[in-house]
């Protein structure tokens, strides 16, 4: 099977655009989907696009006792289930006592990690592209893994080589710590990693706990979550680790940096990450948002201060290919610049959201589409938040290209042939050689290499459908990847 690139310069192009941030009613015909896996307390944490549009999500579901498992669902892209994955759309998987999904991942293969805690340990599993468990991870497709007492798995990763990341919290030693697993692809863990696979960080030796995350393309990890400083009181905190699992001492103060946002024992929680092609981190939380340099230094050219205080409760963020920044929290997406002042082109003022008959949603998860739409998974909250609800997907229009308009071909790179299939030419105009690297839309980095010459050649056959963006010198070019 063929690839073909149709190459959009993002330094020579005017992109015609239409309104972002409404309700798409081509979405299942209102913009919004809503689930409910059995009878009882069914809410949605995390999901992730398919490169054909198809949307998966993953949660937690009342299994009809006291306990939960964890539930995957897909939807196509016109919002309905799709039926050809697990049962009628839907799959429930019991890894374990108690389990519930709080993240979820999408392997180039099509292969689905979904990752999360029982009431004590870390729990993964993995299905194949029809919503199977995959006999070739751990054997019977799951895995449990113990750091200590109340470990939550919160976010999973996945490395380019096809090793799987797990970042959470655990309490070793009566304390709280941020705990991270590495698995090889098979599901056995990665002894490269800290010696055995796991290893656990403290940054403000009080009690310390990972939500976030996201993989540099030299390998490095980023972990974000929040720190306590005493008894009462938390920061937003970022801790980088090098590939091997040590502490990487360039990054902040001896490798972590606590941002204090409110004062005094003002308690500053991070929910979610994302990191920019060029390696900022987008760190945002129930206190507003925080831009660090790669470095782990404050980014002062946002907001002035690298802090933006922002009122509402931020659970999840992702980062538009023009650095843009969407946010959401509960049923309501934001959209700032890349400066941190409010995007007023985006929904109403800025903001986005969608009115439902339901008492309330509680947003978990937002995600671009390849097109550019803007993806959000919750639950709706049925019954005054005790006893009923439901998985809720919905989703708004976004940043669509309609038109090009070319201007002029001034660029420091050349990208041939247009289209292209097997193979990508770069030609370096201005310098020989340099950092050449293909992120998605999402920001996540797919290829990462320096290069010395100055004509460069990839093959392309590993990229999957989408929206990609080439970045070399300074410069990026923008590929709509169709089969």
């Amino acid at each position: 099977m063929k690839i073909t690139f149709t190459l959009l310069s993002l330094t020579c192009a005017t992109l015609v655009r239409a309104q972002a941030g409404i309700a798409d009613n081509t979405f299942n015909m209102n913009g919004y989907f809503e689930h409910a896996f059995g009878t009882g307390y069914d809410y949605g944490t995390s999901c992730v696009i398919q490169p054909d549009g198809k949307i998966i999500a993953a949660g937690g579901v009342k299994n009809g006792t006291t306990q939960f498992d964890s539930g995957v669902l897909r939807l196509n892209p016109n919002g309905t289930l799709d039926n050809t994955f697990g049962s009628n759309g839907e799959v429930i998987v019991d890894i374990s006592a108690n389990d519930r999904a709080n993240s979820v991942a999408l392997q180039p293969d099509g292969k689905i990690v979904v990752a999360g805690n029982n009431s004590d340990d870390f729990c993964v599993m993995r299905l194949d592209a029809s919503g199977n468990p995959d006999n070739g991870f751990n054997t019977n497709g799951k895995r449990v893994i113990d750091f200590g007492s109340g470990d939550e798995c919160l976010k999973v990763l996945l490395q380019n080589d096809g090793k799987i990341i797990l970042i959470g919290r655990g309490i070793i030693s009566f304390a709280n710590k941020i705990c991270v697993a590495r698995l090889n692809s098979d599901g056995s863990l990665d002894n490269t990693f800290d010696g055995d696979g796991i290893a656990t960080y403290s940054v403000s030796g009080v009690a310390d706990l990972g939500l976030s995350g996201a993989v540099q393309a030299d390998g490095k990890i980023i972990v974000t979550g929040f720190s306590t400083l005493s008894a009462s009181g938390h920061d937003y905190t970022a801790l980088r680790i090098n590939a091997n699992g040590t502490i990487d001492n360039n990054f902040g103060s001896n490798g972590s940096i606590r941002v204090p946002i409110g004062s005094g024992t003002s308690n500053d929680y991070t929910y979610d990450m994302a990191l920019y092609p060029d390696e900022k981190i987008i760190m945002v939380g129930n206190k507003g948002i925080v831009r660090l340099n790669n470095n782990g230094t404050l980014d002062l050219s946002f907001n002035s201060t690298g802090v933006l205080p922002f009122t509402a409760d931020i659970r999840s963020v992702v980062l538009q290919p023009n650095g843009k920044i969407v946010c959401g929290a509960y049923s309501t997406v934001y959209r700032f610049n890349t400066d941190g002042s409010v995007d007023n082109t985006f929904g109403n003022s800025g903001i986005a959201s969608i009115n439902t008959s339901y008492n309330s949603s509680f947003l978990s998860d937002v995600q671009l589409q390849p097109d550019g739409k803007i993806v959000i998974v919750s639950h709706n909250d049925l019954l005054n938040g005790s006893t009923d609800a439901n998985f809720f997907v919905a989703r708004f229009t976004g940043d669509a290209i309609t038109g090009v308009n070319e201007l002029n071909n001034e660029t420091s790179i050349s990208v041939s042939p247009n289209p292209c299939t097997d193979q990508l030419i770069i030609n370096l105009e201005k310098n020989k050689g340099g950092l050449i690297e293909i992120t998605e839309i999402t920001g996540r980095s797919v290829y990462s290499k320096y290069h010395t010459e100055n004509k460069i050649v990839i093959e392309t056959t590993f990229l999957n459908e989408g929206l990609y963006c080439i970045s070399a010198n300074g410069t990026c070019k923008k590929i709509l990847v169709k089969r």
